[in-house]
């Protein structure tokens, strides 16, 4: 009888580890292959710009515009991106049998996106 490998992801915005049981009762061992982390600097260090100004429709007032993003938060994205692929290639490979994610809400979020 063949024994399941299961995975367990283990993540936030900014660290993902991955942890493989093989079996009932044999415990986890770390998967040393996967094991991401990203540098995410606070926003006043990701945008070196001033807003953008723009003009009223009516007058010579001029306005800032916040940027419709938040660079934080899109590295975030883009790490869960990161995640989701390195999965998906191991799928492909048939690496493991079974995947848990333990992930906070939002990370959770993005992954189920990307997945």
């Amino acid at each position: 009888m063949k024994t399941d490998k299961t995975w367990v992801l283990i993540a936030d915005g900014a660290r993902a580890r991955l942890v493989a049981a093989e079996g009932h009762g044999k415990g986890l061992q770390l998967t040393e292959k996967l094991e991401f982390s990203a540098d995410h600097s606070p926003n006043r260090e990701l945008v070196h710009d001033r807003p953008t100004r723009v003009f009223e429709s009516h007058g010579a007032t001029r306005h800032g515009v916040e940027p419709k993003t938040d660079p934080h938060r899109e590295l975030k994205r883009d790490f869960a991106k990161e995640i989701a692929e390195a999965l998906d290639a191991n799928v492909a490979g048939n690496e493991f049998d079974k995947l848990v994610i333990v992930a906070s809400p939002v990370t959770l979020g993005d992954l189920r996106r990307t997945l």
